[in-house]
């Protein structure tokens, strides 16, 4: 708000009537920064607060917007989230399916293993014997010959 010369003149004279021409002067010349002009008066205060109050309202708006829509993101990360943990779950299930068949099928692999195993050593063992029967044969047909023969 402009200040009139009539005003500025009337607030140094009872300035001077208080404290004397030179402390007049001096309180004169230490005015607000910017000059008088830029004293703010309560009308630019209350102005002011109601532009405030104004942005506050609108921006009080906007934080209501955003906070839904990050309410809405949220819902969907726990509907994305619930969705994962089923899958996890499946698949710890296929998981322990597939090792229950892996292992199942070990197992049938290794009895079949052992079953081999077994029935070489039977048939190693006939044919062990049945070659120490031929050659027990042979040894007492020569030992035989030898003594009969001379």
């Amino acid at each position: 708000m402009a200040h009139s010369k009539k005003l500025i003149a009337e607030v140094y004279g009872k300035l001077v009537d208080m404290v004397g021409d030179e402390g007049a002067e001096m309180l004169m010349a230490q005015g607000p920064p910017g000059g008088w002009d830029q004293f703010a008066t309560k009308v630019d205060v209350q102005t002011l607060a109601a532009e405030m109050a104004v942005g506050f309202a609108e921006a009080d708006v906007k934080t209501e917007r955003l906070n839904a829509k990050v309410e809405r993101v949220d819902a969907k990360v726990g509907t994305v989230d619930a969705k994962v943990e089923a899958v996890d779950v499946k698949v710890d299930a296929n998981a322990a399916a597939l090792k229950m068949y892996t292992e199942a099928g070990f197992a049938t692999v290794q009895a079949k293993i052992d079953v081999g195993f077994a029935e070489m050593a039977a048939t190693r063992s006939r044919d062990v014997w049945a070659f120490t029967a031929t050659v027990a044969v042979l040894v007492i047909a020569v030992i035989i010959a030898i003594f009969v023969g001379t």
